[in-house]
């Protein structure tokens, strides 16, 4: 059982060792990482200068419409329900002896 911790606090030792050495190297990519970073930047700045605050006002009127869509689509349903209830009530009212068949 001691073998078995003694092992492991070994292995344990020599990652740390080994993740030391590597810490005292030199990142490989970091001049790719500096030069990608500073375009990014760049971009960043051109996008921010080039939106102008109609085209967020537009953007707020496709959300309008969406809702208003949706609205519109609710407004159906609800429309086909009253459509249904008035079919089956008078159906009903008609004292018909044909039996209903559910539509859905």
């Amino acid at each position: 059982m001691t073998y078995i911790v003694l092992c492991k606090l070994d292995n344990y030792k020599q990652e740390l060792t080994d993740a030391q050495a590597m810490l005292k190297k030199p990142f490989a990519q970091e001049k790719e990482l500096n030069d990608k970073t500073s375009r990014l930047d760049e971009l960043n700045l051109k996008l921010s200068q080039s939106i102008p605050s109609p085209e967020l006002s537009s953007k707020n009127n496709v959300i309008e419409e969406k809702t208003n869509t949706q609205l519109h689509k609710s407004t159906s349903v609800l429309e086909a329900l009253h459509d249904k209830m008035n079919i089956v009530q008078s159906y009903e009212k008609g004292g018909s002896s044909k039996t209903l068949v559910p539509v859905i």
